[in-house]
């Protein structure tokens, strides 16, 4: 398979991962949350203070007193607004104790004639109940799903370099390990394609920023990767195929290896 081909493979689930498409959303969050949250902003937008109120904890309801206005200015004014999931996500923590709860993060849009508002919460199930312990609403400007999207225009230097430094280090991996596997001058051949998979040292950029992070303790997988925090930023991620490296100069001149796999 030519390199490109093997490239656009190991790509696509992160092109996939950034279309945030509807069947992926319900698959990440539960339909006992997506109610809960979409019953408390209809409470919101029918100004009912009280039955919002009981979905919060009671050490949190103090805090309505001053927010639930600003948050209902915050609501498209005009017509039957839509309301859209456009984020999820979920959280388990057990503890030694024994205790255990589930926090669920959802984010949705709400969309009307005149104006868009993102309504981003937080919601705990501990044992039978499930409160919402974080509630946050803001007006946008454009739809949800283009908040620090992924564009090329975005990229500064910085960015860019990470970027190539990532597609290098995964094309060098992909390489090591066909030459591993095919080339037989390699003893203990899983061994060596373990360690082509290891990318030592970690560059991190934030896409549309101009700074770049080295962690050198750090170890990453096929010396690339892109990760996103809910709507935030992109995180372009690179390391060093030092082993893959190794793996393509090793026995370049050198006839084919006795005793291998």
């Amino acid at each position: 398979m030519p390199i490109r081909r093997c490239l656009i493979v190991l790509l696509l689930p992160l092109l996939l991962a950034g279309c945030g498409s509807a069947w992926w959303l319900d698959r990440v969050s539960q339909p006992e949350d997506r109610a809960i949250g979409r019953a408390a902003i209809a409470d919101l937008i029918a100004g009912n203070r009280v039955a919002f109120a009981a979905r919060l904890p009671a050490q949190v309801r103090p805090q309505l007193a001053t927010r639930f206005t600003p948050m209902r200015r915050a609501l498209p004014g005009a017509g039957t607004p839509e309301i859209k999931l456009v984020d999820a996500g979920w959280t388990s923590v057990s503890t030694i104790g024994g205790g255990s709860y589930r926090d669920s993060r959802l984010a949705f849009e709400i969309a009307g004639s005149d104006a868009r508002a993102l309504a981003q919460m937080t919601i705990r199930r501990q044992g039978k109940a499930a409160l919402i312990t974080g509630f946050a609403l803001r007006r946008i400007d454009r739809p949800a799903t283009e908040i620090n999207a992924f564009r090329p225009a975005d990229g500064s230097t910085a960015n860019y370099s990470v970027l190539a430094l990532a597609i290098a280090g995964l094309a060098t991996t992909v390489l090591a390990i066909r030459r591993v596997w095919t080339s037989g001058r390699f003893a203990r051949r899983w061994l060596w394609i373990a360690g082509c998979l290891v990318g030592l040292g970690r560059f991190t950029t934030v896409w549309g920023t101009r700074q770049i992070v080295f962690l050198p303790l750090n170890i990453t997988l096929f010396s690339s990767g892109a990760a996103r925090a809910g709507l935030g930023p992109w995180t372009i991620i690179a390391g060093l195929p030092v082993i893959a490296i190794w793996a393509l100069l090793r026995h370049r001149s050198r006839p084919k290896a006795e005793g291998s796999d």
